[in-house]
């Protein structure tokens, strides 16, 4: 596709790599695919300056803040978009929440010290979120001992996510939050999103769209589980 790509007349080139950029949002991509991505948007930004560059843009600062993929741009509107990514983790660090499980049980962020937590939004209408939903139980069958919590935040009701589970069991938590109300106060757009807690309560990982198992693995050990 990349290939492919940069063989198109030059005004599609940087349209069609912020998309497949969004695309690789949806899905569970590897780190060297993304980089690839990242480096034909920056080719491609340096050869359309001003031109369709919002989207662009918007892409190489999550890539960089987010999955720490090199972005060798240095441009305002580059700093100003990492910058409002900065400002958003900042408001998540100090986000808290208490929800109810779908099994009853109430959960308060803040009394979870000590654990490693994996904050998920998701929906039972989303691909993506569902084919992750089977690295998670399987990241918490190996770490659930050595005190990994997984909360998968929903807003769905009760009925629906119920229906859902019936048909995919899930041993971890699914958290039931009416109305969006916590998506929206930690700022979350698109699903899925995590966000991952160490055993100090700090946020150490911010992951917006889907992980393959070994993006998981690889993030849950910034928290310290190996």
């Amino acid at each position: 596709m990349l290939q492919r790509i940069r063989k198109e007349p030059q005004q599609y080139r940087l349209p069609l790599a912020s998309n497949l950029a969004v695309s690789a949002g949806e899905v569970a991509v590897e780190a060297e695919t993304l980089q690839e991505i990242a480096n034909l948007l920056v080719e491609e930004l340096r050869s359309n300056p001003g031109r369709d560059e919002n989207l662009a843009l918007t892409n190489l600062a999550e890539f960089a803040f987010y999955r720490h993929i090199s972005v060798s741009l240095d441009t305002a509107p580059y700093r100003a978009e990492l910058a409002r990514l900065g400002d958003q983790a900042s408001k998540r660090a100090t986000a808290d929440f208490i929800l109810t499980e779908t099994k009853g049980r109430r959960w308060h962020l803040k009394d979870l010290r000590g654990k490693v937590v994996l904050v998920n939004f998701w929906a039972t209408w989303c691909a993506p979120c569902q084919r992750e939903m089977t690295g998670f139980q399987t990241m918490y069958n190996r770490f659930a001992d050595e005190g990994l919590l997984i909360l998968a935040v929903t807003g769905e009701d009760v009925a629906l996510v119920e229906r859902y589970l019936a048909r995919h069991p899930l041993t971890f938590c699914v958290l039931l939050d009416p109305r969006d109300v916590i998506r929206k106060q930690f700022l979350v757009d698109g699903l899925p999103h995590s966000v991952l807690y160490n055993r100090e309560g700090k946020i150490v990982a911010q992951i917006p769209g889907p992980l393959t198992e070994q993006q998981l693995l690889d993030t849950l050990g910034q928290a310290g589980l190996k």
